[in-house]
């Protein structure tokens, strides 16, 4: 079954390709060796966030919609109530200690804005909005900006 998800997930972003929450995540998970799969997840509903003020808003509107859901908001509520019920973190925080983040929260963002994923973005974060991200995903805050 894994194997079929992992094909799944390959043709979707194959078609589509990767984006900001791939960045985070490539990222996140080669500094502090975490599974590819939680690192890029965790992110995916702080992206999809930040988003929200893009022209992917109406895209995750629609998404929404077909799901009987009313809103972008509630589908990012919708995730992260998934990833609690299948224990996946939904913060950074739950991973690494606030003394490892803020060490190296410098070479995240660096290394995230030089990532080749981020191009496909339909919002592409700045270094201080990058840096936001990895602040509010360590706290587990929603993205506001």
């Amino acid at each position: 079954k894994m194997h079929i998800a992992a094909t799944m997930a390959g043709l979707g972003f194959g078609n589509s390709q990767v984006g900001l929450a791939h960045s985070l995540g490539h990222t996140f998970g080669a500094i502090f060796k975490v599974h590819h799969g939680v690192s890029v997840g965790i992110f995916l509903p702080y992206v999809m966030q930040f988003y929200l003020k893009s022209d992917a808003r109406e895209r995750m509107d629609s998404l929404a919609r077909k799901l009987g859901l009313e809103s972008a908001e509630m589908l990012i509520d919708r995730i992260f109530d998934l990833m609690r019920r299948v224990e996946l973190p939904t913060r950074l925080s739950e991973l690494i200690s606030r003394e490892d983040f803020e060490k190296n929260l410098e070479s995240l963002v660096m290394n995230t804005l030089n990532d080749s994923s981020l191009g496909m973005s339909p919002r592409i974060p700045d270094y201080d909005q990058t840096r936001m991200i990895y602040e509010y995903a360590f706290e587990g805050k929603r993205i506001d900006f």
